[in-house]
């Protein structure tokens, strides 16, 4: 096989990098070079400095070899570069992926970043995140506000799993509690927050086929399937979160391209007022702010 070829015996860093970024490349990885260092980083444990400025002088060992040939040739048949290393790092902090959960996109970092600038002299608030997944957004925002809150809520208790492991090792255990229900179906009539957050499954279920192979193939279709138009966790949201919020709380929702006005009207059909809204880094409305009325 011809990929089999790819590090002969005593090969050093710089070389078996550059034979797998030609593997990467004919198997249309976009990014090729980024990915064959991150992956040879995740293997050998040496920092991405060392791997560029000494990966002439520095061989690798059998077993390093062939764990770099396995991941290779697993990233070329598209499966994502973070279910390889079960790392992602989001809003600098890194949290543990699998195909059990969403993989955070930087986009995503637009929300952090427009509930910071807006409370950044807010000392306590209580915070939920419905759909939290691999709690990068939560995580992320308790590990911000040091007195804050907060609620994690997934459907899925493998999603839990992985977003108290995260918890964990973001050190915002002890602040946050987790809660698996399928949206607000198993809240108590007393869990009353201030903020409501959700990055829901927004993707037209007609539209799946044609993503990416990455996600299409290995994401969890329960975080991309929104729907025949996409916007039924928005509906869902509006009808019931109401009794969960404080009056003048307000909830932040990820949504998708050309999706902004038809979520406004979605709210503001349900007494919530259209506050503010957030774009992302290609200049797309991602992120809608409503504030309970």
């Amino acid at each position: 096989m011809e990929n089999s070829k790819i590090i002969s015996p005593e090969v050093n860093i710089e070389n078996a990098i550059k034979e797998a970024v030609e593997i990467l490349k004919k198997n249309s990885i976009a990014s090729a070079f980024l990915e064959a260092r991150i992956l040879m980083s995740f293997v050998t444990n040496l920092s991405r400095e060392d791997i560029i400025f000494k990966s002439a002088h520095i061989n690798l060992s059998q077993d390093q070899k062939d764990k770099y040939l396995e991941l290779i040739h697993k990233r070329s048949k598209k499966i994502p570069l973070a279910h390889l290393t079960n790392n992602r790092e989001f809003f600098a902090n890194n949290f543990y992926v699998d195909e059990n959960v969403l993989d955070p996109r930087p986009d995503s970092e637009t929300m952090i970043e427009m509930i910071i600038k807006k409370y950044q002299k807010t000392s306590f608030l209580n915070l939920c995140e419905i759909g939290c997944g691999s709690g990068c957004l939560i995580i992320s925002l308790l590990k911000h506000f040091k007195d804050w809150r907060g609620l994690g809520v997934d459907i899925s208790k493998k999603a839990l799993e992985i977003a108290q492991k995260n918890a964990q090792s973001n050190e915002v255990f002890s602040k946050i509690e987790f809660l698996e229900s399928n949206l607000f179906k198993n809240f108590q009539d007393n869990q009353i927050f201030d903020i409501i957050i959700s990055n829901p499954p927004y993707i037209p279920s007609a539209d799946i086929e044609n993503l990416q192979d990455e996600v299409r193939l290995f994401e969890p279709r329960i975080a991309l399937d929104g729907g025949c138009d996409g916007l039924d966790f928005y509906r869902n949201i509006a009808n019931r979160s109401r009794k969960f919020l404080k009056n003048k709380g307000s909830i932040f929702l990820e949504i998708g391209y050309n999706q902004s006005q038809e979520v406004v009207d979605i709210f503001e059909k349900s007494n919530f007022k259209f506050i503010n809204s957030a774009k992302d880094l290609s200049g797309i409305i991602r992120v809608l702010e409503f504030e309970k009325i």
